[in-house]
């Protein structure tokens, strides 16, 4: 099962992608691949690094470009990378820190056919009046993956409990934005919003995780594998009760 894990920057891809990688390594054989050719540190070891052909650093030197150009470059190149096709019951795909370039510029397309879903990551440390935003980009980005995806609530170890039950309200009853901004046309557009999402997801289906402390992953991994299994290619068999490699 191919998952891409996007989201974005800062959003805690690549801490997801170690941390997450290693809770089901418990029941599941793992492969983790990372698609970041401007990452200096990674909090995990890639069975797969896209820095070995090419680094953004490199392509700047190289081509003269600044950051942005050098990113868009960077996920033209991925295009041209031979991919290995790994066996194993998960491989999970550290996606680049910019979402935009990947997402919306084409570095997704290679992955397309090959990905059975995605998770998307909001940092639940923004503030408030951005969850209606957060939320349709990430309606925008599994509309161009056409992919299924978990949206995630991350970084709930650094939200104070005023604001995380706040987060949860919204997140069972996004109609709580228009509440948010008396303003008549900014009202109108958040009501219309929570329709949207309303008749886009279940609310109950939106996991509160923490990469760091990886409380939610038991929540994740079961939405993950409920979500993914509407896809033809979904294995029905997945469980967390019982260890595949035992």
């Amino acid at each position: 099962m191919n998952i891409l894990i996007i989201g974005p920057a800062g959003s805690g891809k690549s801490l997801l992608t170690g941390e997450f990688g290693q809770y089901l390594k418990e029941y599941y054989s793992v492969k983790l691949v990372n698609l970041d050719s401007g990452a200096i540190q990674m909090p995990y070891k890639p069975d797969f690094d896209i820095r070995e052909f090419f680094t953004l650093n490199e392509i700047m030197t190289k081509e003269n470009l600044g950051p942005n150009g050098a990113t868009l470059e960077a996920v033209a190149r991925m295009k041209n990378i031979d991919f290995p096709t790994f066996e194993e019951d998960f491989v999970l795909f550290d996606t680049p820190g910019q979402l935009e370039p990947f997402v919306f510029r084409g570095g997704a397309e290679e992955f397309r056919k090959i990905t059975d879903g995605s998770i998307y990551l909001i940092d639940g440390t923004a503030p408030l009046n951005t969850f209606p935003s957060q939320y349709l980009y990430s309606l925008a980005s599994q509309y161009a993956l056409n992919t299924p995806m978990v949206r995630a609530l991350n970084k709930i170890d650094l939200i104070e409990p005023k604001k995380m039950e706040k987060l949860e309200r919204i997140m069972m009853d996004p109609r709580m934005f228009q509440a948010r901004d008396e303003r008549k046309m900014r009202s109108q557009i958040n009501m219309d919003i929570a329709n949207l999402l309303m008749e886009m997801y279940t609310p109950s289906q939106f996991p509160s995780i923490s990469a760091k402390t990886n409380d939610g992953f038991e929540n994740l991994a079961t939405y993950l594998l409920e979500t993914v299994r509407t896809d033809e290619k979904s294995v029905e068999n997945f469980s967390f009760t019982t260890s595949q490699n035992d």
